[in-house]
């Protein structure tokens, strides 16, 4: 299992202009690729729009720099070592919902690009991808799984609400 996760130490250029209160953040992501070359390349492509919180090389490297560094993205490899791409995709899904998550591979099939939304990734670039368009897909990703994290919020209020009222109907509507 191989990961990085550089730890930030806050300074003076962390504070707004003429301000104490902290700048506006750029957005956390972590890499998952099982390529050297790729993850640098990527990471220093990005580093101007995002805070690179990690860089796994491995399935489990993802899943434990999400857990621990809580992330508002993860760019993720489809193939790599660990379950790769399809098994990050389901158990971020699943542990931390609230992270966008965006498929970076060469593997052009339809069927996994079917697989990995299914499975819930937000989007899914081609390696190779100029480094502007991977940022502004990526800023927009984030964008759109809060979108659709905060459209499906008042769905899960009203059936907790149902459910804790006694509601019968809801909570057969709701299971």
């Amino acid at each position: 299992m191989s990961a990085f996760s550089p730890h930030h130490t806050p300074g003076a250029d962390d504070l707004a202009a003429g301000s104490h209160e902290p700048a506006r953040t750029r957005p956390r992501l972590v890499i998952a690729d099982d390529d050297f070359v790729i993850q640098m390349v990527v990471s220093a492509s990005l580093e101007h729009a995002f805070d690179v919180v990690g860089i796994a090389g491995d399935g489990d490297a993802a899943i434990e720099l999400v857990k621990d560094q809580q992330p508002d993205l993860i760019l993720v490899d489809v193939d790599m070592p660990a379950g790769g791409g399809r098994r990050v995709v389901g158990e971020i899904t699943r542990l931390a919902p609230r992270v966008a998550i965006v498929v970076l591979t060469a593997d052009e099939s339809d069927a996994a690009r079917r697989e990995l939304t299914a499975a819930g990734a937000v989007a899914y670039a081609q390696k190779g991808i100029d480094p502007d368009v991977l940022a502004d897909l990526l800023i927009g990703a984030i964008a759109a799984h809060a979108g659709e994290l905060a459209r499906s919020a008042p769905e899960r209020s009203a059936t907790a609400a149902a459910l804790a009222c006694g509601d019968e109907l809801a909570c057969a509507a709701a299971t």
